[in-house]
């Protein structure tokens, strides 16, 4: 979810009084290590994509990489949608109890390629559907999968490639799935919103120099 929404992650692990971590903690950065290694793709050097998350499944999130970024700028907030060129990778947070995974934002084209990536370095081609009801999404089933060929049991991932071309420029979606940069309000709500904190501010000004005037002014 970080890097779908363009941040970082900071984990803080505090040693004991010796200078020892406890197993607890040491489980959990082992247990971390693990995932990070078997989707170090998915994570180091991406942004995030052009949707953030799957707003119809708010446990999918999404970030992605270009096979080629010349003459980009490296500080974009995110990486444009087109075919040849970008590569999505999907966080699904949680196993979906009907072994479906549903891709809402994800066009396919032909040559669309949905790898799963696996225990152990193992990455699995996955073929996909595309339901009606998906809107032109795709469609993944992994209940043929044995538990075993997932690297964590809390969370796993997807690398989509040579999907379809999105024009961000003619997407609407919710508000909250807009890249940070796309969002602008408009002059109206601007200036709206100006009179309301002068309104305000001139009123708790007003109290503020009553209160003080009267303390010394009975």
């Amino acid at each position: 979810m970080a890097i779908s929404t363009g941040g970082n992650y900071l984990l803080n692990i505090g040693p004991d009084h010796n200078g020892r971590v406890l197993p607890i903690f040491e489980e959990r950065l082992r247990d971390m290590g693990t995932f990070v290694n078997a989707h170090e793709d998915a994570i180091f050097t991406t942004k995030p994509w052009i949707w953030q998350n799957d707003t119809a499944d708010g446990k999918i999130w999404y970030t992605s990489r270009l096979r080629n970024d010349n003459g980009l700028d490296p500080y974009r907030l995110y990486n444009n949608q087109t075919k040849d060129n970008t590569i999505i990778y999907a966080f699904v947070l949680d196993y979906p109890d009907d072994n479906i995974v549903n891709f809402y934002h994800v066009k396919p084209t032909p040559q669309t390629i949905v790898t799963l990536f696996g225990a152990n370095g193992q990455n699995i081609s996955m073929p996909y559907t595309q339901p009606f009801e998906l809107n032109g999404g795709i469609q993944v089933n992994i209940g043929g999968l044995s538990v075993k060929k997932f690297p964590s049991p809390a969370a796993f991932a997807f690398k989509i490639e040579y999907a379809a071309d999105q024009d961000i420029a003619s997407l609407n979606p919710r508000p909250t799935t807009y890249p940070r940069d796309n969002v602008k309000p408009s002059s109206s709500s601007s200036s709206s919103i100006n009179v309301v904190l002068m309104t305000f501010t001139f009123v708790d000004f007003a109290r503020i120099t009553k209160m003080h005037h009267s303390s010394y002014h009975p």
